[in-house]
């Protein structure tokens, strides 16, 4: 089973409305975490339409962890079953209860989360905006994959590039903060790219050749289709439309994630035989 981060590097172009669409779609049973420290949760008053009071979720586990209590139990006493095969665990309540969460917390997070894996759930953590000096980099470093979601225009490639690319010294510190936390722990292939095609004429760059200059491996692009994507981000679907372009978006990333990660643990092995 695996652990997939989703994020970005300057705001969120629907990291979102795909880490809900996909965690529908999954093939395997999940639990999708709502870890943005910009925002409270989004599906709560979203795709739940306010049907569920924000009284449980990482707000409780944060109390729970200050206890000594933070385990599977206390876990799932905070998830909200979605779908079939599919939970959530909603954000923090305020925004200055999860900035002030450190780093303490998120390590017992992960390894509670880590059981909950060993039980055959996969896990999606919906990061939002990642930063420098980010209290969640335990994530970054344990995932099993670090998706990074990108609008397709220049400001918006700029910005990752300036997350990747080692030279560059702001406040001291090395802005290719991203590549280096995963290069120290040789996982810099486990990065992912996945594009937003935003409708912006004159001011766009096809996904492919934006993810050769960025040196990653480009995982799949979505379109920009407000209409497609909105049934993930107002109101949770009881089916799947079939012919809709943003879903089908999302299937073929789905299949995607599903190649890699076969491919991930396919290479694993190989190196645990040639030791």
């Amino acid at each position: 089973m695996s652990l997939i981060l989703l994020s970005s590097v300057s705001g969120a172009p629907g990291v979102s409305t795909a880490a809900v669409g996909m965690s529908l779609m999954w093939p395997r049973p999940v639990l999708l975490v709502e870890a943005d420290l910009s925002t409270t949760s989004r599906l709560l008053p979203g795709a739940l339409r306010a049907q569920v009071p924000h009284d449980t979720g990482l707000t409780e586990l944060l109390v729970a962890n200050s206890h000594r209590s933070l385990d599977e139990a206390a876990l799932w006493d905070q998830a909200i079953e979605i779908a079939e095969n599919v939970s959530v665990l909603p954000g923090f309540k305020s925004i200055s209860t999860g900035m002030n969460a450190g780093e303490r917390f998120w390590r017992s997070l992960i390894d509670t989360l880590r059981i909950v894996e060993a039980r055959g759930i996969d896990i999606f953590i919906d990061a939002g905006r990642l930063m420098v000096d980010d209290p969640r980099v335990v994530f970054i470093r344990e995932a099993e994959s670090v998706a990074l979601f990108s609008a397709n225009t220049l400001p918006a490639i700029a910005s990752v590039h300036a997350t990747l690319q080692h030279g560059d010294i702001v406040e001291g510190r090395d802005a290719g903060w991203l590549r280096t936390e995963l290069e120290q722990i040789g996982h810099f292939d486990r990065l992912d790219l996945i594009m937003t095609n935003v409708n912006a004429p004159g001011n766009t760059y096809p996904a492919r050749p934006a993810a050769k200059s960025l040196g990653v491996e480009l995982l799949g692009s979505l379109p920009w289709n407000p209409r497609g994507a909105a049934q993930f981000t107002f109101d949770i679907p009881t089916t799947l439309p079939k012919r809709n372009a943003y879903v089908r978006a999302l299937k073929s990333l789905v299949l995607s994630y599903s190649e890699r990660l076969v491919g991930q643990v396919e290479d694993e092995l190989s190196e645990e035989i040639e030791r």
